[in-house]
């Protein structure tokens, strides 16, 4: 009797119907030699035979309407090989005749793999086998017959591999979060600096946040015994909702970096922990009388941070950017400042215009360090204090509810009130989006240099006819 009708040539997948035998054929073609009493068992534990009928399927020729990810075919090394991609972001699933359950899954990425599909009571489950090519389809059947048996009499197949799994979840190094950061922020961060993967500012903000936030409170714990609850705990001790968003990239960073060094077996965090909230964005602009008394109070830098507010209002750039500021950077008879790309955010070398006041400014800064505003505790190479000298300056000027970084919105909103155009304003800030951005910024190459030094003094202006009103 013939078992299996031949496979069509005109294609190495099918298309078939097919149906249970009954009792006396199964045992007429087992008397044969044709089948074994383990083969095939069905969820009753009777084995049973399906009889298939071909019909041609090229894969260049798919049917349109056909479910292309519930094929039968009876699987062979050499048609697994022929299986085409998934389409994309699906999965292609092609079963296999001879044993019920053993499938090769195909990604839209062509990956494809050996799976069984079983149950336990209710629940359906899926066993991995592995890749076609090192294991043979031959194996893979006797594998998913080995998991098919043991599944029919109650034992969950994947109880070995979780149990496996959960022993290498312990710790094999027990290394302190403490020294684990410090083998972070001293090896694996200046590297990748070096790099190019990573700007300075990232990398010293990653550090001062592991450091600051979460050593002292997990300094009794071993990196390996964290668990996701404990960040749970630690980001809800964090108020700001900034720092707690940061704090937990820094460590799901340093978490990925253990696993990928071996200092984890298993990443604590799980990939579908929720990220933190973004913090609304700010909407404050000074008011013109808030703008003025600020300015009266700085523009004479009687004092590193008056400096520094100073400069902020002058040129309209970032924080860090002036308070990491160098005197190399500094073209006084150009009256130009060039931040080098790296210590700006959008990594582009940028080019502020001096107008006379900022220069008369730099004039009163002593020249004591390579940095404008040089650290004085010893602990940064540039200044810090910035809490205490910001609350200092708010009693003396009478103006609270504002941030530094509100000086940049004030001079963005002010400019463009005043009737400067909104790509000379993002030329000043160096943005890297909005009016002139996506191809737009590809082709248009221009830096605007007159009418940004134009805006510059245009707002410099304004803020000297502030020192007499």
């Amino acid at each position: 009797m013939n078992l299996r009708p031949p496979v069509p040539q005109t294609g190495a997948l099918t298309r078939l119907r097919y149906a249970p035998t009954s009792a006396p054929l199964y045992y007429a073609l087992r008397s044969k030699g044709k089948f074994n009493s383990t083969q095939l068992p069905d969820t009753l534990g009777r084995p049973y035979l399906i009889a298939p009928v071909y019909e041609p399927l090229c894969p260049r020729q798919v049917p349109s309407g056909l479910r292309f990810d519930r094929m039968r075919i009876a699987l062979t090394d050499r048609r697994i090989n022929r299986l085409p991609k998934a389409p994309t972001g699906s999965r292609l699933e092609v079963y296999d005749l001879c044993v019920p359950g053993l499938i090769v899954r195909v990604t839209d990425r062509g990956v494809k793999s050996f799976c069984v599909r079983y149950r336990i009571g209710a629940r359906s489950l899926r066993f991995t086998i592995g890749k076609p090519g090192p294991i043979s389809t031959q194996a893979a059947r006797k594998i998913a017959l080995r998991v098919l048996a043991e599944a029919a009499q109650g034992v969950d197949p994947m109880q070995p591999k979780r149990e496996g799994r959960d022993r290498d979840t312990s710790p094999s190094v027990s290394l302190p979060v403490s020294s684990a950061i410090e083998r972070f922020v001293c090896d694996w961060l200046p590297n990748r600096v070096s790099e190019g993967a990573l700007k300075p500012a990232y990398a010293a903000e990653c550090t001062r946040l592991l450091r600051k936030e979460v050593m002292p409170r997990w300094s009794d714990k071993c990196l390996a015994s964290v668990t996701a609850l404990d960040l749970t705990d630690l980001l809800a001790e964090i108020n700001a909702r900034s720092t707690r968003r940061h704090t937990y990239f820094a460590i799901r960073t340093l978490c990925r970096w253990a696993e990928g060094s071996g200092i984890l077996r298993l990443n604590p965090i799980p990939k579908n922990y929720p990220n933190p909230a973004k913090p609304k964005g700010r909407e404050r602009v000074l008011r013109a009388d808030e703008t003025r008394r600020i300015w009266q109070h700085v523009h004479k830098g009687a004092s590193q941070f008056h400096s520094i507010v100073a400069l902020l209002l002058l040129t309209g750039q970032r924080r860090d950017e002036v308070a990491d500021a160098k005197w190399s950077e500094f073209d006084v008879p150009a009256q130009t400042w060039t931040i080098p790309g790296e210590r700006v955010k959008n990594g582009r070398t940028h080019i502020v215009p001096l107008t006379d006041t900022a220069i008369r400014l730099l004039t009163v800064i002593p020249r004591t360090s390579p940095y404008l505003f040089p650290g004085t505790g010893g602990k940064r190479a540039t200044f810090s204090g910035w809490s205490r000298s910001k609350a200092r300056l708010d009693r003396q000027i009478d103006v609270t509810g504002w941030t530094l970084h509100d000086l940049r919105r004030t001079v963005a909103t002010r400019l463009s009130e005043g009737g400067v155009s909104p790509h000379i304003v993002e030329r000043l800030l160096n943005h890297s989006s909005g009016i002139v951005s996506g191809v737009a910024a590809v082709y248009n190459r221009a830096s605007y240099k007159d009418e940004v030094r134009a805006a510059v003094t245009l707002w410099a202006d304004y803020l000297s006819s502030l020192e007499v009103s």
